[in-house]
Order: C-alpha cells, then sequence, then structure tokens
C-alpha cells in the first residue's frame, strides 16, 4: 500500500504540475496579444503627429513627406500574428493538453478514493477477524473442544470473517498489482503530447515570425546575441550532451492502455 500512496503521490504532482504549465501557457498567450497590441497602438499614434498611423500605411506617399511611423507596418503584422496565436492557437493547444494530459491522470486519480475505502474496509475485517480469532483461542484455553456450542457460532463467524477479507483482500491487491504493472506506460505518452505541444507551437512561431523578424534589422542583432548565449563554451557543452542522450530507436506506439495507466481517456484505445 505504501508503494501504491507514492505512486498516488506522484501522480497528483504530475497533475499539478501540467496544470501550472497549462495556465502559465494560458497567461504567456494572452500576455503576448496585449504586449504586441500596445506595440501596434504605440507605432500607429503619436502625440507630436496629426495623421493616424494606419491611414498613413494604407495610402501612397508624398515623397517629400517624413515617414513619422517606420514600424507601424511591422507592428501591425505582429499583432495579427499574436492574436492569431490567442484566438485559434491557443485553444487548440489548451484543449489537446487538456484532454490528452490532465484528463488521464485525471482520470487514474479518480480511482484513488475508491481504493482508499476498500483498504479502510480491509482494515476492519482484519480487526475483526483477530478479534475472532482471539475468542477462539480463549474458548479453547477453558477445555471445550470443536464440538461446543459456543466454540461453533465462533468457528462460523470467524469462517465468515475469514471469507469477507479475503474477498476484499484479493480485490485490493489485484489493484494494487494492475497499478504496478501500468507503471511503465503511465505518463509515457502524456510526455510525447507535451513535446509534441511545445515542437508545434515553437515551429508556428517560426513560421509566422522569420519575415517579420528579416524586416525589423534591429532583430538580428538579437537574434546574434541569443545564438552566441546558446552556443557558449559552457552551454553548448550541455547542448551537445543532451543532443547524445535523444534516444536513437523510437518508443513502441501505445494504442490501448489499462485504465489504471489513463485508459481510453486522452486518445489511446
Amino acid at each position: 500500500f505504501r508503494h501504491f500512496i507514492s505512486h498516488v503521490q506522484e501522480l497528483s504532482k504530475m497533475k499539478e504540475l501540467m496544470e501550472i504549465w497549462l495556465d502559465s501557457f494560458d497567461s504567456f498567450c494572452r500576455a503576448t496579444s496585449l504586449l504586441s497590441e500596445g506595440f501596434k497602438q504605440f507605432h500607429s499614434t503619436s502625440p507630436y503627429a496629426t495623421n493616424n498611423a494606419l491611414d498613413q500605411v494604407d495610402r501612397d506617399h508624398d515623397a517629400d513627406s517624413p515617414n513619422k511611423f517606420p514600424f507601424a507596418t511591422a507592428a501591425r503584422s505582429l499583432d495579427e500574428i499574436s492574436l492569431c496565436i490567442d484566438e485559434r492557437i491557443r485553444p487548440a493547444m489548451i484543449s489537446v493538453f487538456h484532454n490528452r494530459c490532465i484528463k488521464p491522470v485525471s482520470s487514474i486519480l479518480s480511482m484513488v478514493p475508491g481504493l482508499q475505502e476498500s483498504h479502510q474496509i480491509r482494515k476492519s475485517l482484519l480487526s475483526e477477524f483477530d478479534s475472532y480469532r482471539l475468542k477462539m483461542e480463549k474458548e479453547f484455553a477453558v477445555g471445550r473442544d470443536s464440538s461446543h456450542p459456543n466454540v461453533m457460532r465462533k468457528a462460523a463467524k470467524l469462517d465468515e470473517s475469514a471469507k469477507k477479507l479475503h474477498s476484499v483482500q484479493s480485490n485490493l491487491f489485484q489493484k494494487f498489482y494492475e497499478f504496478e504493472v501500468a507503471r511503465s506506460q503511465t505518463l509515457g505518452p502524456e510526455m510525447g503530447v507535451f513535446a509534441a505541444c511545445m515542437h508545434s507551437f515553437s515551429s508556428t512561431l517560426h513560421s509566422e515570425l522569420s519575415e517579420l523578424v528579416s524586416f525589423i534589422p534591429q532583430s538580428a542583432s538579437t537574434l546574434a546575441s541569443l545564438d552566441a548565449m546558446k552556443l557558449s563554451s559552457v552551454n553548448s557543452t550541455k547542448l551537445q550532451v543532451r543532443a547524445n542522450n535523444i534516444p536513437k530507436v523510437g518508443v513502441d506506439v501505445i494504442s490501448a492502455r489499462p485504465i489504471s495507466a489513463g485508459g481510453c481517456v486522452g486518445g489511446y484505445g
């Protein structure tokens, strides 16, 4: 039972971490949208200008008229990208992660109260069994044999108690064993979902922002600085170690799982 409780505690912790990540991701997308909108507003209006930048970028300019809003177009594009992330990508990511990560773990944890109740019933039955066994020993201690009415009555109760205990205990131990066997499949697919979500989100951002970044020259120096930091002597070694640790052989496909590992919840058979 101690091992089972440790398993449950780990699952509860993982569920908590999943919820923290999902809330943080949701906040990140919303904050990104707000910040991008702020950049758009800042670069489309100015207390020093007489014309609105959005009007300015939508019409041909006089060759002699200075452009007071050089970042307006880029800011508007950034806002459109961020709005797409917030309104389309964010809900999709949240839905997939919730259904394929949090929901399976919640499904497993929902089984715990029933097993804990069975464990308490087993403790009560075990106490009852020990009580009848002691009473039987006292009967024999005073010289009564198995044919004595008191002994026969208590023996019947002891036998009934033993059968109840065996039934509850067998079922409970079977459930514990199922959790132990299912451990190897538990949270494996969920980890894959997490990796896929991060990959999808980052690749989408890269695809959407690549052209915009090249449109703003100042982005180049930032990218160069970030690359230099990632490829510094210390970090480069760490990155290489992580690259070497990536498994060369894929994990077997899990098309079906027992309910103790999440079952069919989350899209797994």
